[in-house]
Formats: structure tokens, C-alpha cells, sequence
């Protein structure tokens, strides 16, 4: 049991930890093309930095009565079978080996489901994390606050010293709700801005360091 005045990091995934978003604009191209209206690329990619998957999951159940939850399997099934493409994000392995030795606990907080244990196996980062909550949790998405409070509440983790790291405003929003400090992630070659959230902005992992 992680001790109260100890820190914690709980890690948005995709974008963040994992460099998935060429896969996911995949998935999500062949989604719309299926559906009979291409959409470029470029839009997707926008639309998902500054919202998320499921705001394009719900225009195509507006645009064509089937069901959101039918699209959004659809979605995952492409999805799923283009986890071999997906890598780690610059210096994250390093980030989270070099906050460990220092004593950090880390976890996982992702609207991405079952795919993310093979994709970390993989990727040798799940040895890193105390607890890994993903769709299959049931919890509400974000920005709702329920799943980090539930990390706080089994883990006993100190809020004013627990932190959720993510490269979107979603994510900052997320962190605000739930009381925590929230550190938005903006690489280089990201279109993301800065929420006006979030406690601290990065745009590489190991600035982490200058921060915990």
C-alpha cells in the first residue's frame, strides 16, 4: 500500500506513454471510408487531439442512425489489429525507470481497452505500473474524475502530491476534476495548446524529472 505523503504519477496512454495516433487516424480513415464519407486524415488527427475518438464515433451514429456502440466496435476491432505498429514515445521508458528508482509509483488511467496490456507487454513498460485501469473498468470517460479517485482511494495516495500526466486537454480536465495536479504533455511535433488546466506544461518525458 503506497504510503500517503508519498508522489504518484497516473499516466494517460495513448499519446502520452505510446506514439498510437498514426494508428489510430488509420483506424478511424477506414472507419469513415466504410461508412461511404471519407474523411482526410488531417481532420481526424485534429479532431482527436481536441476531443477525442468517440466525439467522430458520435457524429457517425448522427450521420447514419447505427448505433454508437456498433461503430465504436467496429472502431476498436480495426484499431486492435494495427497495435503492431504502435511504439513507445520518446524517452518514455527511460521517464518512467528513472521516477521508479526515485520512489514514484505509477499507474494507468486510458479509454483504450484490452489492447493495452498487449501493446505494453510488447513494448516492456508493464512491468513499470502498480495498477492499469482501461474501458474494461467501467468507469466514466474523462474528463469525469471516478477512476483516479478510485486510484487515490485503494492506493491511499495523497492528492496534493499525485499527478496525471497527458498530452490533451481532456486529460488536464480529468486531473483538475479529481483534484490533482495535472502535467500536459506537448511533443514537438503535436498541434495540441495548453488547457490553462494544467499545473505544469512538458514536451518531453524526462522534464518529469525537474518537476517531481
Amino acid at each position: 500500500m503506497t504510503n500517503k505523503k508519498s508522489i504518484a504519477v497516473i499516466w494517460d496512454l495513448d499519446g502520452t506513454l505510446i506514439d498510437s495516433y498514426p494508428s489510430i487516424v488509420s483506424a478511424l480513415f477506414q472507419l469513415y471510408g466504410e461508412m461511404g464519407t471519407p474523411l482526410a486524415k488531417e481532420a481526424i488527427y485534429h479532431e482527436i487531439i481536441t476531443t477525442n475518438a468517440g466525439a467522430l464515433i458520435a457524429r457517425m451514429e448522427k450521420e447514419t442512425g447505427i448505433l454508437f456502440s456498433d461503430w465504436a466496435a467496429r472502431y476498436s476491432q480495426i484499431r486492435d489489429g494495427k497495435t503492431d505498429q504502435i511504439l513507445g514515445m520518446e524517452h518514455a521508458e527511460e521517464a518512467l525507470r528513472s521516477l521508479q528508482n526515485k520512489g514514484i509509483a505509477h499507474y494507468i488511467f486510458t479509454h483504450r481497452g484490452h489492447s493495452t496490456f498487449a501493446i505494453l507487454d510488447r513494448l516492456g513498460l508493464r512491468s513499470f505500473f502498480q495498477d492499469i485501469i482501461t474501458k474494461e473498468n467501467g468507469f466514466p470517460r474523462k474528463p469525469s474524475p471516478e477512476a483516479i479517485r478510485y486510484l487515490i482511494d485503494k492506493y491511499q495516495l495523497d492528492p496534493a502530491t499525485t499527478y496525471y500526466v497527458g498530452d490533451r486537454v481532456l486529460d488536464m480536465d480529468c486531473a483538475f476534476n479529481a483534484g490533482i495536479q495535472g502535467v500536459m504533455f506537448i511533443p514537438p511535433q503535436s498541434i495540441a495548446a495548453p488547457s490553462g488546466k494544467e499545473s505544469f506544461l512538458i514536451h518531453d518525458l524526462l522534464d518529469l524529472e525537474k518537476i517531481l
